[in-house]
C-alpha cells in the first residue's frame, strides 16, 4: 500500500517539474525574440541617422553660400552708393565755391561803380516808397475790408438782430467787434436786460479780446447843445456820441468799449441820456425790431431798479455785407 501511494508521488513530482520547466523554456524563448528585435531596430535607427545627415548636408552648404553671396552683394552696393553721394557731395561744394567767388567778385565791381552820391531825386524816390510800405503795414487784416460798410448779426434763438455797423462813430468799437467775431464762438454773448418798451441790453466778451478804451468823438456841432448828467466819479464824461433814437447802439454805463451794450427801443430820440454813449450801430429793419419784440415778451424779475431776463438769451456773432446804398441783406435803410 505504501508503495503504491510513494509511486504515484513520485509521478505527481516529475510532472509538476516538466510543466515547470516548459513554462521556463517559453520565457526564455520570448526573452530572448524580444531582444533580437531590440538589436535589429537600434542597428536599423543607427543606419538611418547617417543617411538623413548625408541627404541634408548639401541642403545647408546650399543654403550658407547663398547668405554669404547675398551679404557681398549687399556690400557691394552700399559701397558703390556711398561713392556716388561723396561724387555727388563734392559737385555741389565745388559749385557753392565757384557761387560765392563769383558773387564776391560782382559786389566788388558794384562797389567801384557805386561810388558817386545819390541824386536828390532817387532820395525822395527813395523816401516815399518807404512811407508808402510803413503806410501799408500799419493796416490790419481786419481793417482792409472797411472800406464798405458790414453788419453785425446777432443770431438767437427767436431769429437774427442786424446791427449796421458805423465807424465814423467809433472806428475803435467796431475794430474790437470785428476781432470777437473773428476769435470764433463767442461764449459770453448774451442778452440779460430787458426793459420793455425802451431798453434791451447784453454783453459781448471774450477774455482773449481787450475791450476798446478809446470813447467816441462827439458829433459836430453837438458840443455843448445836450446837457449831460454826469456822475462826480466819471470824470471823462461829456459829449461822447449823438442823441441816440430808436435802433441805436451804444455801450452801456458810458464807458468806452463795454463789454455791455444797449439797443435804444424808444419811439422818440432819448434826450434823457444825453450825449455821453459811445455809439457803434443802428438797427434799420423791421425783422430785427420783431426779434427784439419777441425777446421783450420773455419773462423778467426785478433786481434793484432793473428788469432782468429770468433766462439770459445768448446770441452768436458774425458779419454780413451791406448792399445797395448802405442796407445789409435784407436790411432797409433810412
Amino acid at each position: 500500500m505504501f508503495q503504491i501511494l510513494d509511486a504515484r508521488m513520485r509521478r505527481a513530482v516529475q510532472q509538476e517539474n516538466r510543466s515547470i520547466q516548459a513554462s521556463l523554456s517559453a520565457t526564455n524563448n520570448k526573452k530572448k525574440k524580444l531582444s533580437s528585435s531590440l538589436l535589429t531596430s537600434s542597428s536599423s535607427r543607427k543606419r538611418f541617422c547617417p543617411m538623413i545627415l548625408v541627404v541634408l548636408s548639401p541642403i545647408v552648404v546650399i543654403f550658407l553660400v547663398m547668405i554669404v553671396l547675398q551679404t557681398c552683394h549687399r556690400t557691394t552696393v552700399q559701397e558703390d552708393d556711398l561713392k556716388s553721394l561723396d561724387k555727388s557731395a563734392g559737385q555741389v561744394v565745388s559749385q557753392q565755391i565757384l557761387l560765392h567767388q563769383l558773387e564776391q567778385h560782382n559786389s566788388k565791381k558794384k562797389k567801384k561803380k557805386n561810388i558817386r552820391k545819390p541824386s536828390k531825386k532817387s532820395i525822395d524816390i527813395h523816401h516815399d516808397i518807404s512811407a508808402v510800405h510803413a503806410d501799408t503795414k500799419s493796416l490790419s487784416v481786419s481793417q482792409t475790408h472797411r472800406t464798405k460798410r458790414d453788419a453785425l448779426v446777432l443770431t438767437t434763438e427767436y431769429g437774427k438782430i442786424r446791427i449796421v455797423l458805423m465807424p465814423e462813430l467809433s472806428p475803435e468799437s467796431v475794430e474790437y467787434i470785428y476781432k470777437l467775431v473773428e476769435s470764433g464762438v463767442c461764449k459770453r454773448c448774451n442778452f440779460y436786460r430787458s426793459e420793455k418798451p425802451g431798453i434791451l441790453q447784453g454783453v459781448m466778451a471774450n477774455p482773449n479780446i481787450p475791450v476798446n478804451e478809446k470813447r467816441g468823438p462827439c458829433p459836430e456841432g453837438l458840443e455843448g447843445t445836450v446837457p449831460n448828467e454826469c456822475p462826480d466819479w466819471d470824470k471823462n464824461c461829456g459829449c461822447h456820441g449823438p442823441v441816440m433814437t430808436k435802433g441805436a447802439v451804444g455801450w452801456a454805463g458810458g464807458d468806452a468799449g463795454g463789454p455791455d451794450f444797449f439797443i435804444d427801443h424808444y419811439t422818440e430820440p432819448a434826450k434823457f441820456w444825453g450825449t455821453q454813449h459811445t455809439n457803434f450801430g443802428k438797427i434799420q429793419d423791421d425783422e430785427s425790431f420783431a426779434v427784439i419784440g419777441r425777446i421783450f415778451d420773455q419773462p423778467v424779475e426785478e433786481e434793484g431798479m432793473m428788469l432782468m431776463l429770468e433766462t439770459p438769451i445768448h446770441f452768436d456773432l458774425s458779419i454780413e455785407p451791406v448792399v445797395d446804398g448802405g442796407g445789409s441783406a435784407g436790411i432797409a435803410t433810412e
